[in-house]
C-alpha cells in the first residue's frame, strides 16, 4: 500500500512521516482517552463476571444469556444512531453552527427514546417467551430460564441510558472532548464496583444484583455525561413548535405502558402466562419446550405489543420515531 501511494503522492509527503510526527502526537491524546473509555466498559463486563461467580456458581452463565438479549437492541439501533450522528455533528461544530448541532442531537435523542423505551418495556413483558424461544431446549432447565429471565429484567432499566451515553459520547467527540466521556466511564466502573460489593457480599442478593448494579452505573454515566456536555439541559428544542424532549419521553412512555398492559393481560388470559408472578410472588413457572408453541407464544405477544403501541401512538398523536 505504501509503495502504491508513494507512486501517486509527492515524495515530500513522506519526508515528515513517522511515529513522532506532529500529526501522530496530535492524534495520540484523544486516541488514548478513547481507548481508556472503551476499556472502562470492558472492565465493567469483567467485574460483572467476577462478582456473579462469587454470588452463584452459575451466575456468569445467567448474566451472559441475559446480556445477549439485552444488548441486541443497543447493538442494532443505539450504535447505528451514534455512527450516523458523529459526522454531521462534527461538521456542525466545525462550521460553528450550534443550533444545527443541537438539532441533530435532538433528532437522535428522540429516535433513541422512541426505539429504546418500547424495547425496554417490550422485553420486560415478553421476557419469558423471549428467553423461552431463544434458549429453552432439552438441557436448559426451568431453573436456568428463571434465573436468566430475572437477570434480563434487571439489565433492562439500563438499556435506555446505555444508548443515550453512546449518543452523548459521540457529541463529546465531535466537540473534541475526549476527557469527560472517559471520566464518566471510569466513574461508572467505580459505582458498579461499590454496588456489586454491597449487594453480593453484604446483602447476598445473587447474580441478579450484578445486573442491577450495571443498570445503576449506566444511569450514573448518563447523568454525569449530560451534566458535563449539556450542563444538565436536555430540552434541545430551538423552536416553540416542537414538543420538549421531556414531553416526548412522557408521550412515548404512555404509549409503551399501554402496549405493555394490554400485552400482559393478553398473555395472562390467552396463554395463561403468569411469568410476572415469578417476580412479584416467586410463583413457579413452567416453560413450554416444543418449538411451535414457543413460536406462537412469542409471535402473538409481539404482534399484540406492536399493534397496541401503533394504535395508542395514533390515538395520542405521538411520533414514536421522528424520521425527518
Amino acid at each position: 500500500s505504501r509503495k502504491f501511494l508513494k507512486s501517486l503522492l509527492n515524495g515530500s509527503v513522506w519526508k515528515g512521516a513517522g511515529i513522532f510526527s506532529s500529526d501522530v502526537k496530535r492524534l495520540g491524546k484523544p486516541l488514548a482517552l478513547g481507548i481508556m473509555g472503551v476499556s472502562a466498559s470492558q472492565i465493567n463486563s469483567a467485574l460483572d463476571a467476577v462478582f456473579s461467580r462469587f454470588a452463584d456458581l452459575e451466575g456468569p452463565a445467567f448474566l451472559w444469556y441475559a446480556m445477549r438479549l439485552q444488548q441486541a437492541p443497543l447493538a442494532l439501533f443505539g450504535l447505528a444512531l451514534s455512527g450516523a450522528l458523529l459526522p454531521p455533528l462534527a461538521r456542525a461544530i466545525k462550521n460553528g453552527d450550534n443550533e444545527r448541532f443541537m438539532g441533530f442531537l435532538d433528532f437522535a435523542f428522540r429516535n433513541c427514546v422512541g426505539l429504546m423505551l418500547p424495547a425496554t418495556f417490550g422485553a420486560f413483558v415478553l421476557g419469558a417467551s423471549l428467553v423461552n424461544i431463544v434458549y429453552v431446549r432439552e438441557n436448559f432447565t426451568d431453573g436456568t430460564a428463571y434465573e436468566t429471565l430475572l437477570c434480563l429484567w434487571a439489565y433492562l432499566p439500563g438499556l435506555l441510558p446505555a444508548a443515550l451515553v453512546v449518543l452523548l459520547a459521540s457529541a463529546s467527540y465531535a466537540k473534541g472532548d475526549y476527557r469527560n466521556p472517559t471520566l464518566a466511564s471510569f466513574l461508572s466502573v467505580l459505582v458498579n464496583l461499590i454496588l456489586n460489593s454491597i449487594m453480593v457480599f453484604y446483602l447476598g442478593m445473587g447474580a441478579v444484583s450484578v445486573a442491577l448494579a450495571t443498570s445503576a452505573s449506566a444511569w450514573v454515566n448518563f447523568f454525569v455525561l449530560s451534566k458535563t456536555l449539556l450542563k444538565g439541559d436536555l430540552s434541545f428544542s430551538q423552536s416553540q413548535k416542537k414538543t420538549s424532549l421531556g414531553n416526548h419521553f412522557i408521550r412515548v412512555g404512555a404509549c409503551t405502558v399501554c402496549a405493555s398492559l394490554f400485552t400482559g393481560l393478553f398473555s395472562f388470559y390467552y396463554w395463561n402466562d403468569h411469568s410476572l408472578g415469578m417476580l412479584l410472588q416467586n410463583i413457579p413457572y413452567s416453560f413450554p419446550r416444543e418449538f411451535i408453541p414457543q413460536l406462537m407464544h412469542f409471535s402473538s405477544q409481539s404482534l399484540c405489543f406492536l399493534a397496541v403501541l401503533w394504535l395508542s401512538s395514533r390515538f395520542l398523536k405521538v411520533d414514536v420515531l421522528k424520521l425527518h
